[in-house]
């Protein structure tokens, strides 16, 4: 890892308990860890990086293995069948011979000046130092890859209770409008609306659950396997505003420590020590060779057998001088790609910058959303509550009461949404600046309670859940930006 992740303390923490309805399930639950644990065995993309990664080990391998010594061993075994068909020796005019030949050649080659193999093997290792940069970036992507469809899932999840809520909620309404207008004391317009309002409801909710199968299958896709239970963030959730307040220092701690620009730093790099490579096209080059060969014959056309041994040295001084143009139409393409990856350096440092300014600012609007939605929540329930009333006593229609509830359901999901909001931007904002590890991940993990701490699904609106969960854990710290200078 390039970088230290340190987690301070919250300053002006808030507590946030306003009433949520949530789903009972079976005790046990699948957490954001054991989500991340089964992503990291299964996901393709993943398993894609650590496999380019192994190859781009080998692709250095490559480029040093050109600096090296060369080292061959050859080992032939020659038939031959000779005919004189003419020959102006007096002595062997004509004949044939069948005889055999065994050649055995040891040869090395070292590279003494070779200005491109050179470079070649700079560039193995900055190729190395950036394909070990591309893992973390990997890691760290998959681990905001999952935190953001857990928290999506857990987001479709409330949706759906809500909306199965608010839909018991519409169908007691209808009731309660249809005994009316059956006795007479409600108008039929009451009992059709209500009848209109739960089957809007209702269709709605059919509409969320498939959004909820979707946000699941998200999940699958990351992990190979669809959880049948995710635990819950508590109700109890500590928001705060990250430390320091000033977005510059992230921007300026991003600019230092994100991980993608310290890759595509290293692919300039790369593309530079590529643009000198090409250049040494036109450099002379100084080898040295030796070769050793032993060889046995078992006889000739003219007499018998001969078994000889000949060790050669060889200083091979070459200048280049012409080779159709393609040495300078490497180095200009080499050149080319150096500016191109340049500019994208320059496109990923805005874009990292856009980034962190706006996981900054949804952390910020998500804990004054969730702020003001707490109270919203707390005053449409007592709407809602006065409205029922008023129902009863003939001073409102039934409209008068499912837009009131309506309206609280909403408030209620977006009060959820905003928590959510705030956990998945405070990811990014550490992901931005290079600090996210596993262990952020451990203490998000840490908001989350059994389903078993749940109230039941069944809890009707007029007694929401306001209860705070005995030992919720606290939030994860923001982070020094400081603290994401390399190491």
């Amino acid at each position: 890892m390039f970088f230290n992740a340190v987690l301070k303390g919250f300053h002006g923490r808030m507590a946030v308990g306003a009433g949520l309805v949530f789903l009972a399930m079976p005790a046990l639950g699948e957490d954001l860890l054991g989500i991340y644990q089964a992503a990291q065995a299964n996901d393709p993309k993943f398993r894609g990086v650590q496999q380019q990664t192994l190859a781009t080990g080998q692709q250095a391998k490559q480029l040093r293995a050109g600096y090296l010594p060369q080292v061959s061993v050859e080992l032939q075994r020659i038939e031959t069948d000779q005919t004189v068909i003419s020959s102006d020796n007096q002595i062997f005019q004509q004949g044939n011979a069948n005889y055999g030949t065994d050649d055995l050649s040891l040869s090395l080659s070292q590279a003494i000046l070779r200005w491109d193999r050179i470079e070649g093997w700079k560039q193995s290792r900055l190729q190395e130092d950036q394909a070990d940069a591309r893992q973390v970036q990997a890691t760290q992507d998959l681990q905001m890859r999952v935190a953001e469809a857990y928290f999506g899932a857990l987001a479709a999840r409330d949706a759906v209770i809500l909306s199965r809520a608010e839909l018991a909620s519409a169908t007691r309404q209808y009731e309660d409008a249809d005994a009316r207008y059956r006795r007479g004391l409600a108008r039929r317009t009451d009992q059709l609306d209500a009848q209109a309002r739960m089957s809007q409801v209702e269709a709605g909710l059919m509409a969320k659950q498939n959004a909820y199968e979707d946000a699941l299958e998200a999940l699958r896709e990351l992990t190979g396997r669809t959880p049948e239970t995710l635990n819950p963030v508590a109700r109890e959730l500590q928001l705060a505003a990250p430390d320091p307040v000033s977005v510059d220092s992230w921007i300026k701690a991003a600019a230092d420590g994100n991980i993608e620009i310290q890759v595509q730093r290293m692919a300039v790099d790369i593309a530079d020590r590529e643009v000198e490579r090409q250049r040494a096209g036109h450099y002379p080059t100084l080898d040295l060779r030796f070769r050793h060969n032993e060889r046995t014959t078992d006889g000739s056309l003219f007499g018998g057998g001969s078994e000889t041994e000949s060790d050669e040295i060889t200083l091979a001084f070459n200048v280049p001088l012409y080779s159709g143009g393609s040495v300078w139409a490497k180095r200009k393409e080499a050149a080319a790609r150096h500016e191109q990856s340049k500019e994208e350096l320059e496109r990923v440092r805005r874009e990292v910058e856009r980034q962190t300014r706006a996981a900054y600012q949804g952390l910020l609007s998500a804990i004054r959303r969730a702020r003001a939605l707490e109270q919203a929540v707390k005053a449409q329930e007592l709407a809602v509550e006065t409205k029922r009333r008023g129902f009863q006593a003939g001073l409102y229609t039934s409209m008068t009461v499912l837009d009131a509830e309506e309206d609280l359901y909403a408030d209620r999901y977006e009060y959820a949404l905003a928590r959510y909001d705030y956990l998945v931007n405070w990811v990014k904002l550490r992901r931005a600046t290079g600090q996210l590890t596993g262990n952020d991940l451990a203490s998000l993990n840490a908001q989350l309670v059994s389903p078993e701490a749940e109230a039941p699904v069944d809890v009707p609106a007029e007694a929401p859940v306001n209860g705070a969960v005995e030992g919720a854990p606290v939030t994860p710290a923001p982070t020094d930006p400081a603290a994401a200078a390399p190491r």
